[in-house]
């Protein structure tokens, strides 16, 4: 019988099962991106804010203005669309 052979690849990963991270960990990062998006969008759309966005299809776009104020019975929108834009994404590696 001959005795076992360590190899070292054997000897590196044993125990490794305590050194990895939780499997939750993704998830956890995941949800607090969400919570932390959700917030950002309540903070801008909270009266006083202003959101601002190109709205349209390819190619026919116009800028849309959303400016929130505090009413008596809650916030009020005012949306007003101003002149048209193109919104062109930027990409690297095109001269």
């Amino acid at each position: 019988m001959k005795p076992p052979q360590r190899r070292l690849a054997g000897a590196f990963l044993a125990g490794a099962g305590s050194r990895l991270l939780p499997a939750s960990l993704p998830w956890r990062f995941f949800g607090a991106a969400v919570v932390f998006h959700v917030l950002a969008w309540l903070a801008l759309l909270a009266p006083g804010g202003r959101l601002v966005a190109p709205v349209g299809g390819e190619g026919l776009q116009a800028l849309e203005v959303v400016d929130v104020q505090a009413g008596p019975q809650g916030p009020i929108f005012n949306r007003q669309r101003l002149e048209g834009v193109a919104f062109v994404p930027l990409r690297s590696g095109i001269a």
